[in-house]
């Protein structure tokens, strides 16, 4: 049996007042993962846009991951690089703890469907001339300025993904609160990644496959949890 256990890194670095996915924040992290492995949950969140788990429901607290693992970093010319450094030695950590994890979620858009109330669609920017982060909306998805912001993102995460030999247990996350991945995300998703497949959470599960907007893109889905949805016995 395998378990989907939601592992949520940035309370350990809240917890223990430490910098977040400094060496300290991703000792504790890797301890927390090799505790879940023993219950044979090796799912791992790759947050590549801040805040992706906020709730604001039943009690919580509004308080997400205050960072994405890849940075934006700003030129003089006003365009953006970016800075995979984060990302590399959060991997580096999973392989410590874990070994290949099951599934690697690719956590990029959120609340785009259903009943969200405050969309969280903004990555980390760092400012080298003052060393201060910020963040940046990403521009709206199903549009050329979205596929142009994520492109490089994608092709950077997965050929590090790639040469770790974890790509066939890579997926892109979502998480809904009701219904599932606004097709304008999997016409994206299917552009960015015509093979990959998803994990999604919410309170109504997906029927298998996501349809985009476009005629022939459709997208399966590999894992699918929900609360109020009858299991699928093909699932």
């Amino acid at each position: 049996m395998q378990n989907f256990i939601y592992h949520a890194e940035e309370n350990d670095a809240r917890y223990y007042g430490v910098t977040n996915y400094g060496s300290k924040h991703l000792e504790y992290a890797g301890k927390s993962l090799a505790l879940l492995a023993e219950v044979n949950s090796r799912q791992v969140q790759a947050n590549l846009v801040a805040d992706y788990a906020t709730t604001i429901y039943a009690g919580g607290n509004g308080q997400g991951n205050p960072e994405s693992l890849v940075r934006w970093v700003k030129q003089a010319d006003g365009t953006y690089k970016h800075d995979f450094t984060n990302f590399d030695r959060y991997l580096e950590m999973v392989a410590k703890a874990i070994g290949k994890p099951r599934t690697l979620r690719l956590n990029c858009w959120v609340g785009m469907q259903g009943n969200e109330k405050d969309p969280k669609r903004s990555v980390s920017v760092y400012d080298p001339a003052t060393g201060q982060l910020s963040r940046l909306l990403q521009p709206p998805p199903g549009t050329p300025e979205n596929y142009a912001f994520w492109k490089p993102v994608f092709e950077g995460v997965l050929e590090r993904i790639k040469t770790r030999g974890w790509l066939d247990e890579t997926t892109i996350g979502d998480n809904s609160w009701y219904g599932q991945a606004a097709p304008a995300v999997v016409d994206m998703a299917y552009k960015l990644w015509p093979e990959g497949e998803w994990s999604c959470t919410g309170h109504t599960a997906s029927d298998g496959t996501l349809i985009g907007t476009q005629a022939g893109v459709a997208m399966k889905v590999r894992n699918a949890n929900g609360v109020y949805s009858v299991p699928d016995p093909k699932r």
